[in-house]
């Protein structure tokens, strides 16, 4: 993602030098430009556009694991599959909707100095993988103990410490995104063809994702003893900087082409939330203790940190303009975003001793993991502009 954020920074050099050129475009101007230059006088411009995107996937390692009749479907184990996790999982659509809305009033007649203000949001998109007893004769959730060895809890098999178990397992991801910019654009030439502007200003970013491992089992043969395990690990990133950016327009007739590229610079306020619940019911009793598999004591709660962080976005339109108002347009956005945390990185190797009679043994692990995982969205948009 750096390297995206150096070929930004090229562009916004780039950009003052084609300004300064000496031989600029052909003039072409609108076919409803009259000889005041209506068209130019605008100073007002609203847009909307529809976003069709995608967001990098959520990195987690295996979450659920099947394996033969008899066994413990540890990984490495033969015959043992993934079913769900060790690396990417998809969404359920595997893309996003959304939409960006915008505007900009140029602040003197000469239009040389204008200010503008940005904003989008994505639908928030939730994922359910389900395995229902009996889906698969062993159905387990693997994890790594203290001592760095493959391990697992089996939900519907033969469990150690229960017995035979018929269960199953939801895993449930979700992701939201949006954000928000305001700038100050300084024009720095423009002719009948051609338009090259700088801007500067303030960008913000969020991101909230949610990581869910849900499993329910009953003892055989009666049944009359359930057995549940939850853990839950929330996410929220939320991107504070300063950017700087360049976009340069190319007309030609009533179609124009536009670019866009920006660099913020600023900091993450980044929280963990984890929380797990163990429950074990009878007929004669409940006993529920507040840790899971994954989330025990030594990582259950919430915590918090600030970080540097670095955040980019190309845009590029196709533009036609339908009247002297009304322009259509679509085209290509990258966001690129260094290091956000993400829950996927929260499932760690674990010491379950913590919460055994005895107390711990061994390293206390897991702790809250604020590890960084690049994150980018791209995508198609298209919509409209106002303009007068």
């Amino acid at each position: 993602m750096r390297s995206l954020s150096v070929a930004s920074l090229a562009f916004l050099l780039f950009v003052p030098c084609v300004a300064r050129a000496d031989g600029p475009f052909p003039d072409t101007e609108s076919l409803f430009a009259d000889s005041t230059d209506e068209a130019s006088c605008n100073r007002l411009s609203l847009r909307a556009d529809y976003l069709y995107w995608w967001l990098r996937r959520l990195r987690t390692p295996p979450l659920l694991t099947a394996g033969p009749e008899g066994s413990s479907a540890r990984l490495g184990d033969p015959e043992t599959i993934i079913l769900r996790g060790g690396d990417r999982i998809t969404s359920r659509h595997d893309r996003y909707i959304g939409i960006r809305i915008g505007a900009d009033y140029w602040l003197d007649a000469d239009r040389t100095w204008a200010v503008e203000a940005d904003a989008f949001f994505m639908e928030r998109d939730s994922t359910h993988f389900t395995v229902h007893p009996g889906d698969v004769p062993v159905l387990a959730i693997p994890f790594v103990g203290a001592q760095g060895l493959n391990n697992s809890f089996v939900v519907s098999g033969f469990n150690p410490q229960f017995g035979d178990l018929s269960g199953g397992t939801t895993v449930y991801s979700r992701m939201e995104l949006f954000g928000q910019e305001a700038n100050v654009r300084y024009n720095l030439a423009r002719c009948s063809g051609s338009e090259w502007n700088l801007f500067a200003g303030a960008r913000f970013l969020q991101l909230r994702e949610r990581l869910d491992l849900t499993s329910s089992a009953r003892v055989l043969p009666e049944g009359s003893t359930l057995i549940g395990l939850e853990d839950h690990f929330q996410t929220f990133d939320k991107f504070y900087g300063g950017q700087l950016g360049a976009s340069g327009t190319l007309r030609f007739g009533r179609l124009a082409l536009e670019g866009r590229a920006a660099v913020a610079l600023g900091a993450d306020d980044e929280e963990i939330r984890n929380k797990g619940q163990s429950i074990f019911h009878t007929p004669q009793q409940r006993q529920v203790q507040p840790s899971g598999l994954f989330v025990l004591p030594s990582n259950r709660g919430e915590f918090s940190r600030v970080s540097f962080d670095v955040v980019t976005e190309v845009r590029f339109n196709a533009i036609f303009e339908l009247t002297q108002h009304v322009n259509l347009r679509a085209g290509y956005s990258l966001l690129t975003w260094d290091g956000p945390v993400r829950p996927g990185d929260q499932v760690l190797p674990i010491n379950r001793s913590q919460v055994r009679p005895g107390g711990l043994q061994g390293p206390l692990q897991p702790l809250p993991n604020f590890k960084e995982d690049a994150f980018w969205a791209h995508g198609l948009n298209a919509g409209v502009e106002l303009s007068w």
